[in-house]
Protein backbone atom coordinates (compact mmCIF):
# COMPACT_ATOMS: atom_id res chain seq x y z
CA UNK A 1 0.00 0.00 0.00
CA UNK A 2 2.62 2.24 -1.32
CA UNK A 3 1.34 6.49 -1.74
CA UNK A 4 0.91 7.09 -5.18
CA UNK A 5 -0.44 3.30 -6.47
CA UNK A 6 -3.04 2.62 -4.17
CA UNK A 7 -3.76 6.17 -2.44
CA UNK A 8 -3.01 9.50 -3.00
CA UNK A 9 -2.09 11.39 0.10
CA UNK A 10 -3.90 14.76 0.54
CA UNK A 11 -2.71 17.57 2.96
CA UNK A 12 -6.16 17.06 4.48
CA UNK A 13 -8.44 14.31 5.40
CA UNK A 14 -8.06 10.90 4.32
CA UNK A 15 -6.04 9.69 1.31
CA UNK A 16 -7.81 8.82 -1.97
CA UNK A 17 -8.00 5.34 -2.98
CA UNK A 18 -6.62 4.97 -6.20
CA UNK A 19 -7.51 0.88 -6.88
CA UNK A 20 -11.14 2.16 -7.66
CA UNK A 21 -11.71 -0.42 -11.00
CA UNK A 22 -8.88 -2.90 -10.31
CA UNK A 23 -9.55 -6.12 -9.16
CA UNK A 24 -7.49 -7.82 -6.55
CA UNK A 25 -7.74 -11.81 -4.79
CA UNK A 26 -6.50 -12.89 -1.82
CA UNK A 27 -5.00 -16.02 -1.36
CA UNK A 28 -5.16 -17.62 2.56
CA UNK A 29 -3.88 -20.50 3.85
CA UNK A 30 -3.70 -21.89 7.18
CA UNK A 31 -3.33 -25.09 8.79
CA UNK A 32 -6.65 -25.84 9.79
CA UNK A 33 -9.64 -26.54 7.93
CA UNK A 34 -11.27 -23.88 5.36
CA UNK A 35 -14.57 -24.71 6.94
CA UNK A 36 -13.84 -24.50 9.88
CA UNK A 37 -12.47 -21.05 9.70
CA UNK A 38 -15.14 -19.50 7.70
CA UNK A 39 -18.07 -21.38 9.66
CA UNK A 40 -16.53 -21.39 13.78
CA UNK A 41 -14.05 -18.33 13.75
CA UNK A 42 -16.83 -16.35 10.78
CA UNK A 43 -13.67 -15.26 8.83
CA UNK A 44 -12.98 -12.27 10.78
CA UNK A 45 -9.04 -11.81 9.82
CA UNK A 46 -9.60 -11.99 6.55
CA UNK A 47 -12.96 -9.63 6.67
CA UNK A 48 -11.01 -7.17 8.39
CA UNK A 49 -8.21 -7.23 6.21
CA UNK A 50 -10.66 -6.27 3.22
CA UNK A 51 -12.12 -3.67 5.38
CA UNK A 52 -9.19 -2.04 6.13
CA UNK A 53 -6.92 -2.34 3.52
CA UNK A 54 -8.06 -3.15 0.21
CA UNK A 55 -11.77 -0.88 0.65
CA UNK A 56 -10.17 1.93 2.04
CA UNK A 57 -7.85 1.73 -1.28
CA UNK A 58 -11.00 1.74 -3.52
CA UNK A 59 -11.54 -1.74 -4.17
CA UNK A 60 -14.62 -3.17 -3.65
CA UNK A 61 -15.07 -6.92 -4.54
CA UNK A 62 -12.28 -8.94 -3.89
CA UNK A 63 -12.60 -12.48 -4.36
CA UNK A 64 -11.48 -14.84 -1.84
CA UNK A 65 -9.70 -18.52 -2.09
CA UNK A 66 -9.22 -20.09 1.55
CA UNK A 67 -6.41 -23.06 1.53
CA UNK A 68 -6.72 -25.24 5.04
CA UNK A 69 -4.73 -28.25 6.35
CA UNK A 70 -1.51 -26.63 4.54
CA UNK A 71 1.70 -27.60 5.45
CA UNK A 72 5.26 -25.46 4.59
CA UNK A 73 6.53 -28.71 2.70
CA UNK A 74 3.05 -28.97 0.56
CA UNK A 75 3.38 -25.10 -0.19
CA UNK A 76 6.70 -25.60 -1.52
CA UNK A 77 5.79 -28.99 -3.87
CA UNK A 78 2.54 -27.34 -5.26
CA UNK A 79 4.22 -24.10 -6.19
CA UNK A 80 1.86 -21.54 -4.48
CA UNK A 81 2.80 -18.41 -6.38
CA UNK A 82 0.64 -20.32 -9.46
CA UNK A 83 -2.89 -19.07 -8.40
CA UNK A 84 -4.86 -18.08 -11.53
Amino acid sequence: MRPGIALECRKQGFPRGLLAGRSARLVVTMGMPALIYRWYFRAHGVRELERSLLRFAGDDACPRNSVGDVTWREMQSDGVGSVG
